[in-house]
């Protein structure tokens, strides 16, 4: 007897329950955790701050995405207090908004979020920039400095927004500042942390957290649907990215919420396994050089955006780090290709799986 291929219902409720419940967890984990500091060890400290400012981050996630309701506003006052204080929420929705043009992912000078650089940007750092983007793109750098770039990226956009007087930008920033203000009379006057604790204990690590996420989460691919990654995720892992782990999905359905996305997952591999193995084989294999031929076609318009790219550029992602012609000799990552983790991308294409090793 043959299975009957599996469904999912994508239909969003007025008010999303799980991620109002969600929200009040984060909010009041937080608010615990930081008026009774003292009483904890500074590892558990550090631990549940790393914790709850990146699981906040990834409520964000959700609020740039249209949820948890169907009123912007109300979703938007969700986050307003920005518990990891540098990035302004009205910049980090523009971009990532931008970021989910499929067709253009990982490209250089489209993907706001891309992690690959053009061989004139990479000439231009010269010797330290490149090592510090070589150590950004191995784990340990990723999760000890990447922080560190977040934080120099958005004040160099804070500088840029002012010359050009970018009042958008501006005002995102004006936001920002009156939610961290919001977040620092409560860990400051409020729950007695220093300055410096919140900083060590809750912001940095917390943002170092939301890294380890998007560090193997896209690689460069011809086919638009093979630049974005299925990583795997125990559940506390798992809950703390609110199932966006499961990137391809996220890629292929951005409005569905976290808590229908395993669900989504399970569909949509069952659907993959009628393609042959052998071509799901070929699909999910991570192109290790991160390379493309100048002369391939490519879907939607993004030759010339690739030709940029695969032109001599060097290449700076999570499995790379040498030139785009020359595969490296090891992986900084555990990556692997699988055929029984393969599920149909958003363009057409299959995504690749990778796993984190930390």
């Amino acid at each position: 007897m043959t299975a009957r291929p599996a469904t999912l219902d994508t239909k969003t409720p007025l008010i999303e329950y799980p991620t109002l419940a969600l929200a009040i967890a984060i909010y009041g984990g937080f608010g615990l955790v930081t008026y009774f500091h003292d009483s904890l060890p500074w590892p558990l400290l550090l631990l549940l701050g790393a914790y709850l400012v990146a699981w906040h981050s990834s409520l964000q996630h959700e609020v740039v995405h249209g949820h948890p309701t169907a009123f912007p506003l109300i979703n938007r006052l969700l986050v307003l207090p920005n518990l990891w204080l540098i990035v302004p929420f009205g910049v980090y929705r523009d971009t990532h908004l931008e970021h989910h043009r499929d067709d253009l992912l990982t490209d250089p000078l489209e993907d706001p979020e891309s992690y690959y650089v053009t061989a004139e940007r990479w000439r231009e750092i010269g010797p330290l920039g490149r090592g510090l983007l070589l150590f950004n793109n191995t784990l340990a750098g990723r999760l000890l400095v990447g922080p560190f770039l977040v934080t120099f990226g958005c004040l160099r956009s804070l500088l840029g927004a002012l010359l050009e007087l970018n009042w958008r930008t501006l005002a995102s920033w004006g936001a920002n500042g009156f939610g961290a203000a919001l977040v620092l009379f409560w860990v400051r006057q409020a729950a007695g942390l220093a300055l410096w604790e919140y900083l060590l204990f809750f912001v940095y690590p917390g943002l170092s957290l939301t890294l380890l996420r998007s560090f193997a989460e896209h690689r460069a691919a011809t086919n638009p649907g093979g630049r974005t990654a299925t990583l795997k995720a125990e559940a506390p892992l798992a809950l703390l990215f609110l199932n966006n782990n499961l990137h391809s999905v996220h890629h292929a359905m951005p409005g569905l919420p976290w808590y229908r996305i395993p669900a989504a997952w399970r569909a949509m591999r069952v659907r993959s396994f009628a393609t042959s193995v052998s071509s799901l084989i070929r699909a999910t294999t991570p192109n290790l050089s991160g390379s493309i031929s100048s002369g391939s076609t490519l879907p939607n318009g993004a030759t010339a955006s690739w030709q940029r790219l695969s032109a001599g550029a060097w290449i700076t992602a999570p499995d790379l780090g040498q030139a785009a012609s020359t595969p490296p000799s090891s992986l900084r990552r555990d990556t692997k290709a699988s055929n029984s983790s393969a599920i149909a991308g958003s363009s057409g294409g299959a995504s690749y799986f990778a796993r984190i090793s930390l």
